[in-house]
């Protein structure tokens, strides 16, 4: 009956295109168990009755090429020792590959953190270094400079270099007891050039 409903409904292209396709099927990215069970699916589909032996050759026809040379070394009867041995083959495969990736993952990444490893002197620190024009010294400031020396123009146009502790005006002398033949117009002019932090800043000190 089942064979009546089949020739009557089922149009010769369908079985045709079945059996093309079990002809065409290979493993691919298939696992092993997996590619089996679409075999075997696809020879019901297709009502393909064959010997085990035939079966077996088609099935190591569509492994990959890597499983399939390894399998041809191997000693089977059945289909179901195929599969087992072949499943085997798989898993040793599989292994090695994943060590493979390891050692050369392993092996990139040391060799980029070598490449990338900023070689360092442990005994050189990195400093800030501050070098002011009147000690010549490194690591002061200029205003924190224990040599601070302040530039004094006179009168007549000298410049002298005094400390920076003699901030006071020098005493004035009381002259008025000395008579003079014609007024004298007496001035003190100082004019005191301070350097701080690479700045000058002129003081005008006093003028009588």
């Amino acid at each position: 009956m089942k064979s009546f409903m089949r020739r009557r409904f089922v149009s010769n292209h369908y079985h045709k295109d079945l059996r093309r396709k079990l002809q065409c099927l290979t493993q691919g990215s298939m696992s092993v168990q997996n590619y089996y069970e679409e075999m075997k699916l696809a020879m019901t589909r297709a009502n393909v009755k064959e010997g085990h032996k035939v079966t077996m050759t088609r099935f190591i026809g569509g492994l990959k090429k890597e499983i399939a040379d390894e399998v041809e070394l191997q000693h089977y009867m059945e289909i179901e020792d195929l599969l087992h041995k072949v499943i085997q083959v798989e898993r040793q495969l599989n292994s090695k590959s994943s060590s493979k990736f390891t050692s050369s993952s392993s092996s990139s990444w040391r060799s980029n953190w070598k490449n990338n490893k900023v070689a360092t002197n442990p005994k050189e620190d990195v400093k800030a270094k501050y070098s002011n024009a009147p000690s010549k010294g490194v690591g002061n400031i200029a205003s924190q400079c224990p040599n601070k020396r302040a530039m004094v123009t006179r009168d007549n146009g000298e410049i002298e270099s005094e400390s920076s502790s003699d901030d006071e005006i020098p005493p004035l002398e009381d002259r008025s007891d000395v008579e003079a033949a014609e007024p004298v117009l007496l001035a003190y002019n100082l004019t005191k050039v301070v350097t701080w932090s690479n700045v000058n800043i002129i003081f005008i000190l006093g003028t009588t």
